[in-house]
């Protein structure tokens, strides 16, 4: 089935944070609500610094799939759902005040899906003059979706018929939610994007479906930094999980997660690392190994002469911290037995390159 869920155990939102805030993008909340996330909604855990700034996050869910019905509920408040097609962005001759995005509260869960067929409905008034009967018959287009759909050439299915065939054939269900439990935050996601829909194996050799996996897997490995210590990782586990239309209920196949990844333990004897913080002067400082053996005593790494670190306010850099380890990939120069060079070569082939965090989390090139 074409279809993708996405769950988490956290606080999740009051109704007025998901109309005043998840609803509405470039907001300022988090720069703006100072007051850190009080102990009743921590779950134990220690205040954590907050990611993102401006909401852009949120639309990252548009890539996902074409249709998400959003779920979330806190504590003290009831569930909050929203159905939405992004599709209905993608049309140049409308406005956002055209563009009906269907909200509720609700006491109990399955009652958000007893109310889908009026989401539904309210989505398809969105596209079509008159939503009678628009589930059995081929009702008559807006103007201005006419013209988006007339407006290049396409295969298939001109853009307002493909929404609202996505409509007719929704496959959400509560059961689709039954692992998750609230509070929390969940998404259902339908008509899935490439890379998704090519992470299940279907058996047939295919480059760019295989090339899609490896990039996803690649992609969620070691979202949380292994190099650090344990006092400084965050409390955070993840998964990626498959199941299949005809596999056993209750066994899903676990493609990636924090207990497939690498850790520090596990290249900790590498024969060459290179330890330390670079602080605000560009000067490095730490430990260094090489084949093998510790230097006794601290290294530090100057800048070249010439190159001066920047001050202006949009390019100076903080102190962070390095470490980098490697070997001999030639056997014959390396300190490593036989069998421990396979086996780091086996992880190189792997883990093998640069990875950046802030505050525990892993940092990825804007839109990836």
């Amino acid at each position: 089935m074409n279809l993708a869920a996405l769950t988490d155990n956290g606080h999740g939102m009051r109704p007025e944070d998901f109309f005043e805030r998840w609803l509405v993008i470039g907001t300022e909340s988090k720069l703006s609500d100072v007051k850190p996330v009080p102990p009743q909604d921590r779950n134990g855990l220690p205040i954590r610094p907050r990611q993102g700034q401006k909401g852009i996050g949120r639309l990252s869910s548009a890539k996902l799939g074409s249709v998400m019905l959003l779920v979330t509920k806190h504590r003290s408040a009831n569930f909050v759902a929203a159905l939405i097609d992004w599709r209905l962005f993608e049309n140049p001759y409308i406005n956002l005040a055209d563009i009906t995005v269907p909200t509720g509260e609700f006491d109990k869960l399955d009652e958000i899906f007893d109310e889908l067929p009026a989401f539904c409905d309210a989505i398809a008034a969105s596209v079509i003059d008159d939503d009678r009967g628009w589930r059995n018959g081929k009702p008559k287009v807006r103007e201005r979706w006419r013209r988006f759909d007339e407006d290049e050439e396409r295969t298939g299915l001109p853009p307002s018929q493909r929404i609202l065939q996505s409509l007719k054939r929704l496959p959400f269900e509560a059961g689709h939610l039954a692992h998750w439990a609230a509070p929390g935050t969940a998404m259902l996601v339908y008509e899935l994007d490439d890379t998704l829909r090519a992470l299940p194996k279907s058996g047939d050799t295919d480059p760019v479906a295989e090339e899609s996996r490896t990039r996803f897997e690649r992609t969620l490995s070691n979202f949380v930094d292994p190099y650090g210590s344990e006092k400084d990782r965050p409390a955070f586990e993840y998964r990626a999980d498959i199941v299949s239309a005809n596999e056993v209920a209750g066994r899903p196949k676990t493609i990636v997660g924090a207990e497939k990844a690498i850790d520090r333990t596990q290249i900790q004897e590498l024969e060459h690392q290179l330890e330390g913080v670079v602080g605000e002067d560009g000067i490095f400082r730490g430990r260094v190994k090489a084949f093998g053996t510790w230097i006794e005593e601290k290294v530090d790494f100057a800048l070249p002469k010439g190159i001066a670190m920047p001050e202006r306010a949009d390019t100076k850099v903080g102190a962070f911290e390095l470490f980098i380890a490697s070997m001999e990939f030639d056997k014959k120069n390396s300190t490593h037995s036989s069998s421990e060079h396979d086996r780091y070569v086996d992880l190189a082939s792997e883990y093998a390159g640069l990875m950046i965090y802030r505050d525990g989390l892993r940092v990825l090139p804007y839109g990836r």
